[in-house]
C-alpha cells in the first residue's frame, strides 16, 4: 500500500463554542491532505506549519487532523512506530471533541497499519466492520474509500476476482464529493492493476487511460490549492523551513510532482502497452504466415457486410486453395509446405491493393476481402494474384516444385446473408477444383 486518503471537514469549533473560519488553516490542511497521496515527505513539511497556525487559534480538532495526516504520512514512509503515536494522539482529539467522523477514518487507516505490519486477518477484520459501520449509516463516501482499501488489500493478496469486485462496488456507488477525481484516480489504477495480473490486458489499458485522465484533474485541483498568497502566510510560521516550503510550493505550480508521479507508473504502463500490442498480435495473426487469421477476418468481414447494406456498397469475396496441398506435404515434407504457405502469402499481399485484406483461412485456404469492388475489377486482382503463383520459381524452397491455386470470387449485392455470401464463394472454388484447378470460377463462368 502507498497511499491512504483523507477527507476533512473544514469547519472546527474554537474553545470559546464559536465557529473559527480562517481560510489558511483550512487551505493548507485540504493542501496537506492531497499532497500526502504523492509525496508524503512533504505533507510533514505542511501539517507542521499547520499546527504552529491550529496553536494559536486553539482549533483542537484541528490539530487531531494535523496528528491524523502526519501519522498517515509515516505509514507511507513506512515508519510504524512514528504512525502509531500520531494515530494514538489523533484519537485523543477526536475523542475529546466528539469527532466520529474522523474517528471513523481512524479506524480505517488503523486497518491499514495493521495490513503493513504483516496481520491481513486483523486488518481485514477491522475494515469490514468499517463497510459494515459505514453501510449501515448511508456515508457513501466512507463507504466508496472503505471498499478501495479492501481492493487494494486483497490485490496485493493476489485474491484478484475478489479485488475486482470491491473496485467495481465502489465505481457503482452514486456519489459527490469534493476532489471526486481523487478517489476515481485511485480506483481506476487499482482496476487496472488488478485486470492485468487477470489477463484481461484490453481492460486493463482502459482503466490505466482513464487512471491518468483523473490523476491530471487531481492534480489541477492541487494546484488551485496552492496559491502565491497561501505560501506567504505558511512561512510567516516557519522560519526554519522557508527554503524547504517554498520549493514544495514551486514543484506544486511547474506541475513537478505531476510528472514525476507519473514517471512513478511510466514502468507498469510501459508493460502493459507492450503485453497488449503482443495479445493484439496473437489474438488477429496467424503464427505462420503473418497473414491475418479467421478470428480477424471473421470479424471484418462482419463489418464489411453490415456496411455494405447500411450504405448500399458493393464488396467483393474471393476464397483460394493451394492445388495439391496434400502432395506437396507427402512428396517433399510438411517443412516445405509451411515454406510454400509463407511464400503464397507474401505473394497474395503484395499482388492485391492495400485496401484489401489477406487472411489465411484454414490450413490452406486463403480469404480475400475487397472493399467497394464490383466483380469485374475483383477477378483482375485475383487473377494478378493466380498467374504471380503459376509463373513463380519455387525452386529456391525445392528443386522440381510447382505450385497453383484455386480461386473462387463472389460479389456481395445479391446476397442477404453473410453466411449465404461464403457459402457461394466456396462452391466457386468448389468448381474451379472440379474444372481443372489453376483456375478462377465466379458468377460470369455459371452464366
Amino acid at each position: 500500500m502507498n497511499t491512504f486518503p483523507v477527507e476533512i471537514s473544514f469547519i472546527h469549533k474554537g474553545e470559546s463554542g464559536h465557529y473559527k473560519n480562517d481560510h489558511t488553516i483550512e487551505r493548507l490542511v485540504q493542501l496537506a491532505s492531497q499532497v500526502v497521496f504523492i509525496r508524503p515527505a512533504y505533507a510533514l513539511f505542511l501539517t507542521s506549519s499547520c499546527k504552529n497556525l491550529a496553536l494559536k487559534q486553539t482549533h483542537n480538532t484541528l490539530l487531531g487532523y494535523c496528528r491524523l495526516l502526519e501519522g498517515i504520512a509515516h505509514l507511507f514512509l513506512k515508519n510504524s512506530s512514528d504512525t502509531q503515536s500520531h494515530f494514538q494522539q489523533a484519537k485523543l482529539f477526536f475523542e475529546s471533541n466528539t469527532d466520529t467522523d474522523a474517528l471513523h477514518w481512524l479506524t480505517i487507516y488503523e486497518a491499514f497499519l495493521a495490513y503493513q505490519l504483516g496481520d491481513f486477518n486483523a486488518a481485514s477484520k477491522q475494515l469490514e466492520k468499517a463497510i459494515d459501520s459505514a453501510t449501515k449509516s448511508g456515508k457513501k463516501t466512507h463507504l466508496i474509500w472503505c471498499l478501495y482499501y479492501q481492493g487494494e488489500f486483497y490485490n496485493q493478496e493476489g485474491y484478484i476476482t475478489d479485488a475486482l469486485s470491491a473496485y467495481n462496488k465502489a465505481l457503482e456507488i452514486d456519489f459527490q464529493v469534493k476532489n471526486q477525481s481523487l478517489i476515481l484516480f485511485k480506483l481506476h489504477l487499482g482496476l487496472s492493476k488488478a485486470f492485468k495480473k487477470h489477463g484481461d490486458f484490453n481492460l486493463s489499458l482502459s482503466h490505466y487511460e482513464n487512471y491518468h485522465h483523473y490523476f491530471q484533474k487531481f492534480y489541477e485541483s492541487l494546484q488551485h490549492g496552492a496559491p502565491e498568497t497561501l505560501f506567504f502566510k505558511v512561512i510567516e510560521t516557519s522560519q526554519n523551513n522557508q527554503d524547504a516550503l517554498y520549493d514544495i510550493f514551486k514543484e506544486i505550480k511547474t506541475y513537478s510532482l505531476l510528472y514525476q508521479s507519473i514517471q512513478d507508473q511510466n514502468d507498469h504502463f510501459k508493460e502493459l502497452h507492450d503485453t497488449i500490442k503482443h495479445l493484439e498480435r496473437q489474438t488477429h495473426e496467424d503464427s505462420l504466415t503473418k497473414l491475418h487469421n479467421r478470428r480477424h477476418f471473421d470479424e471484418q468481414f462482419s463489418i464489411e457486410f453490415d456496411r455494405s447494406k447500411r450504405h448500399n456498397q458493393i464488396f467483393s469475396l474471393a476464397i483460394a486453395d493451394i492445388d495439391n496441398f496434400k502432395m506437396i506435404n507427402d512428396n517433399y515434407s510438411h517443412m516445405v509446405g509451411d515454406e510454400v504457405l509463407k511464400e503464397i502469402s507474401r505473394l497474395m499481399v503484395q499482388k492485391c491493393r492495400i485496401s484489401d485484406l489477406v487472411a489465411r483461412f484454414g490450413g490452406e485456404e486463403f480469404t480475400i476481402l475487397l472493399p467497394m469492388t464490383k466483380l469485374n475489377k475483383a477477378i483482375i486482382v485475383c487473377e494478378r494474384i493466380r498467374e504471380t503463383i503459376e509463373t513463380y520459381d519455387w525452386s529456391f524452397i525445392e528443386e522440381n516444385l510447382h505450385v497453383t491455386i484455386s480461386i473462387g470470387v463472389v460479389e456481395s449485392l445479391e446476397f442477404s446473408s453473410g453466411n449465404d455470401l461464403l457459402q457461394q464463394a466456396d462452391n466457386y472454388l468448389y468448381e474451379a477444383k472440379k474444372r481443372g484447378r489453376n483456375r478462377l470460377h465466379s458468377a460470369y463462368d455459371s452464366v
